[in-house]
């Protein structure tokens, strides 16, 4: 799957960033192919879901895609955001990609997260 099929099939993998209490956080994620949540307790125990899901996909293409995650704390999504940054090169070389992996949307996550805490400090 290095190159993208034009008209081809598309297999998504969405992930939600859910904080518990008091601490930690778990990574929701649903795999629209098989119809699938999965439930990862760190960043590697998704990033190694995403792998297995696009490696055993019939799909031609696929986007990981990450949702609004309004209720989780910003420092878990500062830390998943960073061990992400961390594992990319693993991620894409198991991914079979030569070029970058898109976020799906994890820096505009990370960036409002940013202005939400801005805000609320200058209340």
């Amino acid at each position: 799957m290095s190159e993208p099929v034009e008209g081809g099939s598309l297999l998504t993998v969405a992930a939600e960033i859910v904080s518990l209490d008091p601490e930690g956080f778990i990574i929701k994620i649903h795999n629209d192919e098989r119809n699938e949540t999965f439930e990862a307790k760190s960043v590697r125990e998704y990033a190694e879901y995403l792998i297995r899901s696009v490696n055993g996909s019939m799909c031609d293409n696929f986007v990981a895609t990450w949702l609004p995650s309004p209720n989780a704390r910003k420092s878990d999504i500062d830390l998943i955001g960073m061990q992400l940054g961390m594992m990319q090169e693993w991620m894409e070389k198991e991914l079979g990609q030569d070029e970058e992996v898109d976020d799906g949307g994890l820096k505009e996550a990370m960036e409002a997260a940013d202005e939400a805490a801005e805000r609320s400090e200058d209340s």
